[in-house]
């Protein structure tokens, strides 16, 4: 039947060659089909380990704030529910420390940049020691009044002193900042600590600088600052600053939930 037809070589050829091109577009692609799952296999395993580590780390740091609440509440025992110790507020390790260091110190003085419920446990513990006082530089009206509150339910408003210093601008080495008003602010006596846990990060670049520039010559010659979220970068650089311009004696940096710097004058 098909005698006498005729296949010319040149389209047989061609007829092999594009075989062969879809053997070879055929193997390439098996072959990016098995990379791409490889590579799909590889990231889910990575990101399964990451997210394993992070499930570890939230662990590890929820246990840790629950034993600090633990010691705080065994060792102040206060009248009255404390305020919550998340979000913006200092977290239960810091605050343990921040016992710590007061039963230690015995400060006459405590002032803070930034008030609540760092407030109530540092007037606890003057409470505690029978002696010292609390002052707090709060921007924010409505929160001073709050922590004010909570002062005088827990009985500490005649240790505790909570003062609205909106912020306002300062020049310090020829930079606009912006800090707690101090021209209402009476310091009575040489701060022995200073606490530095405001403004908010968000109010400037390096936002909380200005404590030590505007403070310093209120400090006791042995005078201790505790600066919170000693983990973010402005924050190490404010220590490095301070370090470099006051001449402090030297810093600790805390391993805590957001981090915490001791400085020392």
């Amino acid at each position: 039947m098909f005698e006498g037809i005729f296949i010319p070589t040149s389209l047989i050829i061609i007829n092999l060659i594009l075989i062969l091109n879809l053997i070879k577009a055929q193997k390439k692609l098996v072959t990016e089909q098995n990379d791409f799952r490889n590579e799909v296999k590889k990231s889910f395993q990575e990101s399964s380990q990451l997210f394993n580590a992070e499930i570890k780390r939230v662990n590890e740091v929820s246990v840790q704030q629950i034993e600090s609440l633990f010691s705080i509440f065994l060792t102040l025992e206060p009248k009255l529910p404390l305020p919550t110790t998340r979000g913006w507020a200092a977290s239960p390790d810091l605050l343990k420390e921040i016992i710590s260091l007061t039963h230690r110190k015995k400060p006459q003085l405590v002032v803070e940049a930034s008030s609540g419920i760092s407030t109530l446990i540092i007037a606890y513990c003057l409470k505690q020691l029978g002696s010292g006082k609390v002052i707090s530089l709060e921007h924010d009206q409505k929160f001073a009044h709050v922590t004010q509150n909570n002062l005088s339910l827990h009985g500490l408003d005649d240790i505790a002193t909570v003062i609205h210093a909106p912020l306002v601008e300062f020049e310090i080495n020829n930079s606009k900042w912006l800090w707690y008003d101090l021209t209402k602010v009476e310091i009575p006596s040489a701060i022995d600590m200073l606490i530095v846990d405001g403004p908010p990060g968000a109010t400037q670049k390096l936002a909380r600088y200005p404590a030590l520039p505007l403070m310093q010559e209120k400090l006791q010659s042995d005078a201790l600052i505790v600066l919170d979220d000693g983990a973010r970068a402005d924050e190490r650089k404010i220590v490095q600053q301070w370090m470099e311009e006051f001449k402090m004696s030297r810093s600790e940096y805390l391993e805590l939930e957001k981090g915490a710097y001791f400085i020392y004058k």
